[in-house]
C-alpha cells in the first residue's frame, strides 16, 4: 500500500467532507486558509481508497475517492464484481450465478428464493438462512448474517445504533455494521480501523495512537 508522504509544504489535514460524489480530504498548505488548500494533489500522493471497489482521484488540491468501474474485479466478504455504487457484491445479473438462481440484492439465491414463500432455511420470506440473500430491517432473523445490516437483535434485523452493536472486527456505519478497515484507508473514527487507531483520517498503526 502506498505511504502518505507530505507533499511540498504541507502542514496540516483538514476536516474530511463531500464534493459531488467524491469523498476527499482538502489539504492545508503553510500560509493558506482551510478553504485554499493551496498544496495541489497528486493520486500517486493520496492514501489508498478502501477496498477495490474505490479508486483515489484529485479534485482540485484535494485527495478524493470515488467508485470503480463496475464490474471491477474484488474479493470482499464474499463478493466477486464491483456495483455501480462502490461495493463489493456477489452477483449484478443472473448470468454471474449458476443456473437455476437469481441475484436479489446483489447475491445469488436459489430459485426458492423468489417465490414470495418462507420455506427452506429462510428465515424470513425469501431472505435469510444459507441460500438466500440478507434480509431487510425488521424481517426476522436467527443471527447477524441473516440481515444485510448485520445486525440481529431479538431475532429482528435492526439497523446498528453504535459500535458495539457489532462484532469485534466490525464497525458501524449508517446503520450497518461492516468489515474494520486495513492501514492506509480513510476513517474518521479508531473504530473504523483494524487497528483501532485512526490518525489524520487514515487509518494507521496502533502506536501511532498510543
Amino acid at each position: 500500500m502506498h505511504k502518505w508522504p507530505i507533499i511540498g509544504s504541507l502542514a496540516a489535514l483538514v476536516a474530511c467532507h463531500a464534493v459531488g460524489d467524491v469523498t476527499g480530504w482538502q489539504f492545508e498548505a503553510e500560509g493558506s486558509s482551510a478553504q485554499g488548500g493551496a498544496a495541489g494533489c497528486e493520486v500517486g500522493h493520496c492514501p489508498d481508497a478502501a477496498g477495490d471497489c474505490q479508486v483515489a482521484v484529485c479534485l482540485g488540491a484535494m485527495c478524493g475517492f470515488k467508485a470503480a468501474d463496475e464490474r471491477t474485479i474484488c474479493s470482499v466478504d464474499g463478493g466477486k464484481v464491483c456495483n455501480a455504487v462502490g461495493d463489493c457484491v456477489e452477483c449484478l445479473d443472473m448470468g454471474d450465478c449458476a443456473v437455476n438462481e437469481t441475484c436479489p440484492n446483489g447475491y445469488c439465491a436459489g430459485v426458492d428464493c423468489m417465490d414470495t414463500l418462507q420455506n427452506g432455511a429462510e428465515t424470513d420470506v425469501d431472505c435469510g438462512g444459507d441460500m438466500c440473500s440478507p434480509c431487510a430491517n425488521g424481517a426476522d432473523c436467527s443471527g447477524d448474517a441473516d440481515c444485510l445490516s448485520h445486525w440481529c437483535t431479538g431475532n429482528t434485523c435492526e439497523p446498528c445504533a453504535n459500535h458495539d452493536d457489532c462484532g469485534s472486527s466490525e464497525y458501524c456505519d449508517a446503520g450497518a455494521c461492516k468489515a474494520q478497515k486495513e492501514k492506509d484507508a480513510p476513517c474518521q473514527d479508531d473504530n473504523e480501523c483494524q487497528s483501532d487507531c485512526c490518525k489524520n483520517s487514515v487509518c494507521a498503526s496502533y502506536g501511532a495512537c498510543e
